[in-house]
């Protein structure tokens, strides 16, 4: 009888091993796909950056066109 729970014991730790060993290598997966969304994310901000940067430009682009009309309107 002892020699059975001996090798289930066996077993088991070798179960519990390769279990172990399978979340490793999902857990690196996942990283790896983690650091790819970050990436992406990185880009993905620095498109919003410019998109702010470029509706800005335009409103103020705006403001001056319709100080230069209110100036020409003056002289008119």
């Amino acid at each position: 009888m002892a020699g059975l729970f001996t090798n289930q014991k066996e077993m088991n730790t070798k179960e519990l091993k390769a279990v172990l060993s399978k979340i490793e290598k999902a857990k690196e997966k996942i990283a790896k796909e983690r650091d790819v969304l970050r990436e992406l994310y990185d880009d993905l901000e620095s498109l919003l950056d410019s998109f702010d940067r470029g509706i800005e430009a335009i409103e103020n682009g705006k403001l001056e066109i319709e100080n230069g009309i209110d100036a020409i309107s003056e002289v008119v």
